[in-house]
């Protein structure tokens, strides 16, 4: 999925003002060299699993990034979010799980940013309203049913919801592609 629109979110988010990027389930680097990319002042730490963890260490390496870009070994559920970072990254990641565990997720990420820090959620698109576009249906459906067993797309009014709840403040919503959005909040 980050391959789809990783050339447009690298050119259309603007992370300008921010200095230390979490990547939570970032995977094998792939949004993180993209935005070392564009940012060269930016540093990125990549939250994933182990063995996910070792393969992007290898692949930024390999880039000559790890000067700014490094993965640690992250259990999303069961570890807090490290620290020192005034930006957190979910991308395609928050609409595998339920809404109790996206919602646990963005309070972990509360905690760990400081006041003004921001949250950027790149996700499939949901109508508010729920009614389309027609992939989010069919994603809602895989995911639900064989990615967790518990997620689907959700709109961007329940995110913005899930937000204020954990002290962020929506701040926008950025289209990408035909059916992708980055819901962007502030931590007040």
């Amino acid at each position: 999925m980050s391959r789809l629109v990783g050339a447009e979110l690298r050119e259309k988010l603007d992370l300008s003002g921010c200095a230390h990027l979490l990547d939570v389930g970032g995977g094998t680097a792939i949004n993180a060299t993209n935005f070392a990319a564009r940012w060269p002042d930016l540093r990125i730490t990549i939250g994933d699993l182990p063995s996910i963890a070792t393969a992007a260490n290898e692949k930024v390496e390999k880039l000559g990034l790890a000067d700014r870009v490094r993965a640690v070994s992250l259990d999303a559920f069961n570890d807090e979010f490290p620290t020192g970072c005034d930006g957190v990254l979910f991308a395609h990641f928050l609409e595998i799980w339920s809404p109790e565990r996206v919602q646990a997720l963005l309070a972990k990420a509360a905690r760990a940013l400081p006041p003004g820090g921001g949250i950027y959620v790149v996700t499939p698109r949901q109508d508010d309203d729920g009614t389309g576009p027609e992939r989010a249906a069919l994603l809602s459906a895989y995911f639900h049913t064989i990615a967790s067993g518990e997620g689907m797309v959700y709109t961007g009014a329940e995110y913005e919801e899930w937000f204020r709840a954990v002290g962020i403040e929506p701040s926008g919503r950025l289209p990408l592609g035909a059916d992708t959005v980055v819901i962007t909040g502030r931590k007040a």
